[in-house]
């Protein structure tokens, strides 16, 4: 991709006073105040997972806490929490009633809250995808961005829309494997339009806004005509 195109892009999202960057990343306590609430209410998943005392529904959990902190940083988030919730039909995400399930999800979230390196962090999360729980796809990551900014990149479809429109790349919804991709990806992307800060909610929220066509770049002007007119 174009370097001076890609940055001209960041540059005009950056000044754009209605969307994601402004409202969410650069000017919401809120937002800070969630990255140690969220670290809190992770060790407390962790507890109660290996005191025996998680339930066995989303439900009035310590998992549905750190879900409600999460989904309340505006529309970024909004659907979040959904991937926790029990399906019974499902039988998913099936971290209620399997017990090495949700061992298997704390030993992750202790690795990654407590591991010093990038790689360590990325090993607990691989291992925990080659588990190959039934339900429990890359929405995770949208716990694990709050752990880790820097390292780990939320994940919803818009923003898998926006990376896909922007980069004309395929990554698919929940599969753990074009998650790594997509995460890939973004880092690739940051540090080419060289503007937005290491923390990859900045990078991220831009790439919402282009998947929900808040922010029209070249690439999906097509789409938002074909939208406008829709609803004339």
């Amino acid at each position: 991709m174009n370097i001076t195109y890609l940055t001209d892009l960041f540059d005009q999202y950056t000044q754009k006073k209605g969307l994601l960057y402004q409202t969410w990343f650069i000017h919401s306590e809120n937002r800070l105040k969630a990255f140690n609430q969220v670290r809190k209410g992770v060790k407390q998943i962790i507890t109660d997972i290996r005191r025996h005392q998680f339930p066995r529904d989303l439900h009035g959990s310590s998992l549905e806490t750190v879900m409600n902190i999460i989904i309340a940083q505006q529309e970024i988030f909004k659907g979040a929490k959904h991937a926790f919730m029990w399906k019974p039909k499902l039988r998913i995400p099936d971290i209620y009633e399997n017990r090495q399930n949700q061992l298997d999800f704390a030993e992750m979230l202790d690795q990654v809250i407590n591991a010093k390196q990038e790689v360590k962090m990325l090993l607990a999360v691989n291992n925990l995808a080659e588990k190959k729980i039934k339900g429990l796809g890359p929405a995770v990551a949208n716990i694990l961005y709050f752990l880790e900014p820097t390292i780990f990149c939320p994940f919803n479809t818009s923003i898998v829309r926006g990376y896909n429109d922007l980069t004309h790349s395929k990554i698919r919804l929940g599969k753990w494997n074009d998650y790594f991709k997509l995460r890939d990806g973004i880092i690739e992307l940051n540090e080419a339009g060289g503007l937005f800060s290491k923390d990859l909610g900045a990078v991220s929220a831009f790439l919402f806004d282009i998947g929900k066509l808040n922010y029209i770049i070249p690439e999906t002007s097509e789409a938002y005509i074909q939208i406008t007119e829709s609803h004339m």
